[in-house]
């Protein structure tokens, strides 16, 4: 590409390498709290994420890719979240999130609705700084209330 410019793309890609080491081990911890709760997701966009941290995506709002919920699909998975052991409905943030919202307010299971890309959002301008924000919405939803 630009022999000339090899040190300086090692000494980046370096730099940036350290930069992921630290993002992940800061991920770890504040996500290892979690480790074993059971999520609902809109679509199985994390897979790879969910097996990192130990998150069990137990079921999705989405039967099939592409294919809305039914009525019978909706029904089971509002009983699923009545059981108490799904902590968070994960959704993208380009999905439609009126089914998530209307099981988040019959069941008390909230919804963390996060970008799956760099860019979706102001902020989210790296993959860091994607899995930082979903990082922070999951801890931030799941943390019980501290007491008085």
């Amino acid at each position: 590409m630009a022999p000339e410019h090899a040190t300086t793309f090692r000494t980046n890609a370096g730099a940036y390498l350290v930069r992921v080491e630290q993002a992940i081990a800061s991920w770890q911890q504040r996500l290892a709290p979690l480790a074993g709760i059971e999520v609902v997701s809109f679509h199985n966009t994390w897979p790879y994420f969910a097996r990192r941290f130990n998150i069990r995506v137990v079921d999705f709002l989405e039967p099939k890719p592409g294919v809305p919920p039914t009525p019978t699909h909706i029904a089971e998975l509002e009983e699923r979240l009545r059981t108490g052991r799904v902590k968070v409905i994960l959704m993208e943030s380009y999905f439609d999130d009126r089914v998530p919202n209307l099981l988040s307010r019959d069941t008390g299971v909230p919804v963390v609705k996060v970008p799956v890309l760099s860019g979706a959002q102001p902020g989210v301008d790296d993959p860091i700084a994607l899995f930082e924000t979903i990082t922070g919405a999951l801890v931030a939803a799941v943390k019980p209330p501290s007491t008085p």
